[in-house]
């Protein structure tokens, strides 16, 4: 709901607007110059999230750019002439749409291949400069650009650049397929290369879930597809349906999907490579962090042997106790959990839920499994993997447990994120036989920090 204030003297008096179905959008970007108006991103009776010029007394919109594909998702609104100069659309590889002249012809100049991603991390007051950052499969640096001599100069390079120059960085492609009941579908490839600089195919392969479910992945923003393809491994991120940047309708999709088209979503990426020759069947894990932890699971128990061996990091095993146990933070979102896979104080939800959770089916595991947990963690909870730890020991089956005592539902210290990567890549080089750097100097930081 929003809500005006009106100021009297010291009094202020507020009135309702207008309202916003929870199920919709709206984020208010820039005020206008004009009180009445402002920028915003909203898909309020419509599937896509679109830029608009929201009236402030009546809720009315108008759409300024909207595209049928995708959800726009970065908008830049000139604070000089109160209109937008830019925006981006992420279908796959990102795509601009430029308003100003000035920019259009700057990018035109400056761009380099269609696969780099820019981020505008700020504009001068006189909007003459600009400072971005500039990522691509080779690395990526950051910029101070000119609009006006259209000149850019560079202020730094990403360490994955510098990797690059040493040795090159495998590539990352935007792909495209269809789910098994035609969704479409689309999502990242990362391919190892020889050491001609040649794609390696038939490769094994890691599909790397992100996590949410609601958000996505974008293509150049993440190290630990660089890494695995350096390790050997292909690897596969899908934005599976549910994820966000598609629209409401990709989006809901997904309700009652759990461990269920939400993961054969995954599996139909995986016959999709091996169709084109990149993946060997018979060498490919599965692996995510939160949700993703969760679909890795998903993936050992509920479709055994199609993944030689999972890795879950802050995973969760028990949808109906993950709700349960949720964070009071979470109590204003809890109606989107409730629409998408139940609620566990209704018995016929908690029994569907007790379907869908790994925890129950533990004893269908084949192959390894490495699960990672924070012991702070406030969204899943430690429970949540010690509990799938002991039901996989119970049942016999092989499990690595690492637990980070520090960290909560992240990896912001630099020693649990290398523990991490050297966790993952060891294990890994042992289920797929990849390469595995061995001890590294660096994790005697742990016994300091």
């Amino acid at each position: 709901m929003a809500e005006v204030a009106r100021v009297s003297g010291s009094t202020v008096e507020w009135k309702k607007s207008f309202s916003v179905p929870l199920s919709d959008l709206v984020i208010p970007l820039e005020p206008s110059k004009d009180p009445r108006f402002a920028w915003a991103l909203s898909n309020r009776g419509r599937d896509k999230i679109a830029l608009v010029r929201l009236d402030l007394q009546s809720g009315e919109e108008s759409v300024f750019f909207a595209d049928p594909r995708v959800d726009v998702s970065q908008v830049y609104i000139s604070r000089k002439t109160d209109v937008p100069m830019a925006l981006t659309l992420e279908p796959g590889a990102q795509e601009w749409r430029f308003f100003d002249p000035k920019l259009q012809a700057l990018a035109d100049t400056l761009r380099r291949p269609s696969t780099s991603r820019i981020e505008v991390v700020s504009i001068s007051r006189d909007e003459n400069q600009l400072i971005v950052v500039e990522r691509d499969s080779a690395g990526g640096r950051h910029l101070l650009v000119d609009a006006t001599t259209q000149r850019s100069t560079a202020l730094g390079e990403l360490s994955s650049s510098r990797m690059h120059a040493i040795s090159p960085l495998p590539k990352q492609v935007p792909v495209a397929f269809a789910a098994r009941d035609g969704l479409p579908l689309h999502g990242y490839l990362t391919t190892p290369i020889d050491v001609k600089g040649q794609q390696i195919n038939n490769a094994p392969t890691v599909v790397l879930v992100h996590g949410g479910p609601w958000a996505r992945d974008f293509g150049s923003s993440d190290g630990m597809p660089f890494f695995l393809a350096n390790r050997g491994y292909a690897v596969l991120q899908v934005n599976y349906r549910g994820s966000s940047g598609y629209g409401k309708a990709f989006e809901e999709a997904a309700k009652g999907e759990f461990a269920g088209k939400m993961h054969t979503d995954l599996l139909d990426g995986v016959d999709y490579l091996v169709q084109q020759g990149i993946t060997d069947p018979a060498k490919v894990a599965i692996m995510g962090g939160s949700y993703g932890g969760y679909a890795s699971l998903v993936g050992m128990t509920h479709t055994p042997g199609r993944f030689a061996c999972g890795i879950s990091l802050f995973g969760m095993s028990d949808i109906a106790s993950l709700l349960t146990d949720a964070p009071p933070y979470w109590s204003n979102t809890m109606f989107k959990w409730h629409d998408y896979v139940g609620d566990p104080t209704k018995p016929e939800d908690l029994q569907r839920m007790r379907d869908k959770s790994p925890l129950y089916k533990a004893d269908q595991v084949r192959g390894p499994v490495l699960i990672l947990q924070g012991a702070r963690d406030a969204r899943v909870h430690l429970d949540q993997s010690t509990r799938m730890v002991e039901a996989l020991q119970k049942a016999g089956k092989p499990v690595d447990f690492v637990l980070l005592p520090k960290a909560g539902h992240n990896l912001y210290r630099w020693t649990d994120a290398l523990t991490y990567y050297r966790k993952t890549e060891d294990f890994l080089a042992q289920c797929l036989g990849g390469r595995s750097a061995g001890y590294d100097f660096f994790e005697l930081g742990r016994l300091i920090f």
